[in-house]
């Protein structure tokens, strides 16, 4: 039980430090969603507009479901396609829902999963695998 736990706390700081950078980023950055495109016309990058409506950029969700998958990974090895599959199909989904644009999702994505590896290599070394 001590290893879920331990991994259930890897998983908690991967999205904690991957939340930081992903909210710094949608700070800074601040994208309208493709939606108010389609909707009203209003597209584009907006720097630190400090307002929702620029909330797109990067997908949190994808950066959360990266995390899942890595962890996962890490509980049960064999399965790794599954997780990864699930993880794939989940995070598109919001570019197919146009709650987000490709490019959103694919960074998003992405800082999830180096957020979970460098949190299970630096914070969690007996619990990262080898392939890391």
């Amino acid at each position: 039980i001590e290893i879920l736990v331990n991994y259930g706390l890897a998983f908690i700081a991967s999205l904690t430090v991957g939340s930081a950078v992903l909210h710094v980023i949608k700070l800074v950055l601040g994208r309208r969603r493709p939606r108010d495109d389609m909707e009203m016309g209003k597209y584009g990058f907006v720097p630190f507009a400090f307002n929702l409506d620029y909330n797109s950029f990067p997908s949190g969700h994808a950066l959360t479901i990266c995390c899942v998958a890595v962890i996962f990974t890490c509980v049960w090895p064999t399965l790794w396609p599954i997780w990864f599959a699930v993880a794939a199909i989940l995070a598109v989904t919001r570019a197919l829902l146009t709650a987000h644009f490709l490019s959103d999702v694919l960074i998003g994505a992405g800082i999830g999963l180096i957020a979970a590896r460098e949190v299970l290599v630096l914070g969690f070394p007996g619990y990262a695998p080898g392939w890391f």
